[in-house]
């Protein structure tokens, strides 16, 4: 029986290679959201390298040899979600894994503006917050004072964002007010810088007319006290300047220079803010001697009485104007010097009608912006016109021994007639549609003795007094007479 066998020659056995092999001392590094320092050792058959990164995670070796000692840094996590890196070390064909971890920490950012502004007049703010730290442990400071007109909060939950709201009482300082609101949690903290505007304030002290009775170079002064800027608007003849005081609340002395003049003029000074929500007006006069002003506020009067030569403009954007004397008034005005002709003017007020006494006839229709009429300063009137399209509710004609007509369309429903002079009053209206006139109140009227009232289809009352009951005759009408 024949036998054999095998076996191994030394040379075969030294031909053998070790397995690779490598190993960590804990295969998992966790750390609160504080972060920190961790280390671990390497045990490895040979040199061994690292792969893996990590914008948090900050190894002190990516490489080294056996027993070599790895520390990681750990930055805080400043994220409301746990982190994880995964790291490899390899030593020829062997691998060893590395989970480092950091728990998830407390946020606190604005989602709002840094900075908020406050009207006036107070009101809320609304401060958005990316935060998981609870409503509970958050703080909240305001500095200067700011408490004293900012009230607490209301919370919100806002699509995960937290809504403080705040409410700001009225700001009635003179000045701005400011606080700078802190708000903070887990060593956390954010800012808003909290701003409201100040009563804004502007005013001239003392006189606002300066008359001078000389065409010679002068001066005047005002006091403009407020707390914001301002513009000084002046004619080309009137200079100034400004002493400015330098408080919170202001009071600047402007002292203006009038130059020295030919003739009689008229100027405005205007002292405004930017917005013109303060506006004052300064008017000045520089007149010659013995000359005498009249007022007409309403431009369109003041503008139908120079074209015929009844008063001169000094200036186009004031009221004050220069009057002729009645002899004058029949040289510029020869055949109708008598006769108040605005009809169709676009007037909306015949004040200062009165400093024209010589009149005795009175055109004032067509003028539909027209709501009143008073001539009870002038007495010698023996007409009176007020014809066409009126929205007229009260006339008065004073003491003049006049008649009243008025032919257009009324478009109210109730009118009033003044005057104790009065005889007749035609309202007759041909070919009119619209017309509103409901009531007629001639109480006031005691020497009236006629009304016509042809085509005032809607007049129904015509007020009279108890004495003048039996004293007028009404016709073309069928409304009635009602003791008032």
């Amino acid at each position: 029986m024949a036998s054999g066998f095998w076996g191994c020659s030394d040379s075969d056995s030294d031909n053998l290679q070790p397995a690779d092999n490598i190993s960590l001392s804990k295969e998992l590094i966790s750390l609160d959201f504080e972060g920190g320092t961790d280390e671990i050792v390497v045990t490895s058959s040979g040199d061994w390298r690292m792969s893996g990164s990590s914008t948090w995670a900050h190894p002190s070796a990516t490489e080294g040899k056996s027993g070599d000692t790895i520390v990681f840094t750990i930055d805080p996590n400043t994220t409301d979600r746990n982190l994880q890196s995964e790291f490899k070390l390899f030593t020829g064909s062997a691998v060893a894994r590395l989970t480092v971890t950091c728990g998830e920490g407390y946020i606190l950012s604005l989602d709002s503006d840094a900075a908020v502004s406050v009207l006036q007049a107070g009101g809320e703010f609304a401060v958005k917050l990316a935060t998981n730290i609870p409503q509970e442990e958050l703080n909240y400071t305001f500095s200067d004072g700011g408490d004293s007109w900012i009230g607490a909060p209301e919370f919100t939950d806002l699509f995960g964002d937290l809504l403080m709201t705040f409410t700001a009482s009225e700001n009635t300082d003179y000045s701005d007010r400011v606080s700078t609101l802190t708000i903070s949690g887990h060593d956390l903290r954010v800012e808003v810088a909290v701003s409201q505007h100040q009563l804004d304030y502007l005013n001239v002290v003392g006189e606002t007319v300066f008359e001078f009775e000389s065409l010679e170079a002068t001066s005047f002064s005002v006091d403009v006290k407020g707390n914001i800027e301002y513009t000084v608007t002046t004619p080309d003849w009137i200079t100034y300047e400004k002493e400015p005081s330098t408080r919170a609340l202001t009071t600047d002395h402007l002292t203006f220079q009038v130059s020295e003049s030919t003739e009689t003029r008229t100027g405005s000074v205007v002292i405004a803010d930017a917005d013109k929500r303060f506006e004052f007006t300064l008017s000045v006069r520089q007149l010659t001697p013995g000359v005498q002003m009249i007022t007409i506020p309403d431009k369109n009067f003041r503008q139908r009485l120079s074209q015929y030569g009844w008063i001169k403009i000094v200036d186009e954007d004031s009221s004050e104007v220069i009057p002729y004397t009645e002899e004058e008034v029949k040289q510029n005005d020869k055949y109708y010097y008598y006769i108040l002709r605005c009809s169709g003017a676009g007037i909306k007020s015949f004040e200062g009608v009165e400093n024209f006494p010589w009149v005795t006839q009175c055109n004032m229709g067509d003028n539909p912006e027209l709501e009143s009429i008073d001539i009870s300063g002038l007495e010698q009137v023996k007409t009176v016109n007020t014809s066409n399209d009126t929205m007229l509710s009260m006339i008065n004609l004073g003491s003049n021994p006049c008649q009243l007509s008025q032919g257009g369309r009324i478009g109210i429903s109730s009118m009033t007639i003044i005057g104790s002079g009065v005889t007749s009053i035609n309202l007759t209206a041909r070919y009119i549609s619209g017309d509103q006139l409901k009531e007629l109140d001639v109480t006031q009227c005691p020497s009236l003795t006629s009304i016509d009232g042809m085509g005032r289809d809607q007049l129904t009352t015509i007020y009279i007094t108890a004495e003048q009951q039996g004293k007028i005759t009404l016709s073309n009408t069928s409304a009635n007479f009602v003791v008032k």
